[in-house]
C-alpha cells in the first residue's frame, strides 16, 4: 500500500549509543562512590553495568529484527491487497466502508475518498429483491462467510454484475471487528 496506509516502524535501537553507555558509567560511578563503605570496587561495577548494558543492547537488537520482518511482511500484504487483479472493499461492523483497492474504486467508478465513509447501498441498483441483503446480513452478522452475486450501479449509471464473497474479520479476541469482500 502507499505510505497513507502504511505506517514505519519503531526504531528500538535509537535509544543505545554512545551518550547512554557514557551516562550509565557515570551513574555506576556515583553509586559506587556511596557504597564505597562496603568495599565494592568502582570497576567491577562499571563492568557489571557494560554487561548489562551489552545484554539490553542485544535483546533491543534481536526484538528490534523481530519488528523490521513484521514491518516487511506487513508491507507485502498491504500491497498485495492494494494491487489485487480483484476488488477487496473493508467496513466496519454497520456496514460503512474503511477501505478499498484501486480495483474496487476503478469497478464502481467512485474514488477512494468518494467511497470511505460511506455504505456499500451506494451501488445498489435495485434489482435485488431485500430478501437478499437480509440473508447476507443474517450470514455475515452470524460470523458465517455469505457468497453471491449482486446487480450493482456504477457511479455513472451503468450496470455490472459482481460475485461476492463477505466474510467476518476476527481480531486476536476472536471479537468480530470488520467485514471483507
Amino acid at each position: 500500500m502507499n505510505s497513507k496506509y502504511f505506517r514505519p516502524r519503531f526504531n528500538l535501537l535509537r535509544y543505545f549509543s554512545l551518550s547512554s553507555l557514557i551516562a550509565c558509567v557515570i551513574v555506576a560511578a556515583v553509586f559506587a562512590r556511596f557504597i564505597e563503605s562496603q568495599r565494592i570496587m568502582l570497576a567491577s561495577m562499571i563492568s557489571a553495568l557494560s554487561v548489562l548494558y551489552v545484554l539490553l543492547f542485544l535483546i533491543a537488537r534481536h526484538a528490534q529484527r523481530i519488528a523490521d520482518l513484521q514491518s516487511m511482511e506487513l508491507l507485502k500484504l498491504s500491497q498485495a491487497v492494494e494491487q489485487s487483479p480483484d476488488g477487496v472493499i473493508l467496513t466496519d461492523l454497520q456496514g460503512r466502508i474503511e477501505y478499498v483497492n484501486a480495483r474496487y474504486a476503478e469497478m464502481t467508478g467512485y474514488t477512494h475518498d468518494e467511497m470511505i465513509g460511506r455504505t456499500p447501498r451506494i451501488l445498489k441498483s435495485g434489482r435485488q429483491p431485500d430478501a437478499l441483503y437480509r440473508e447476507l446480513w443474517a450470514t455475515i452478522l452470524s460470523g458465517r462467510s455469505w457468497c453471491g452475486e449482486f446487480c450493482n450501479k456504477r457511479k455513472d449509471g451503468a450496470l455490472y454484475w459482481e460475485h461476492a464473497i463477505i466474510a467476518p474479520v476476527h481480531d486476536a479476541a476472536g471479537n468480530m471487528t470488520n467485514f471483507v469482500a
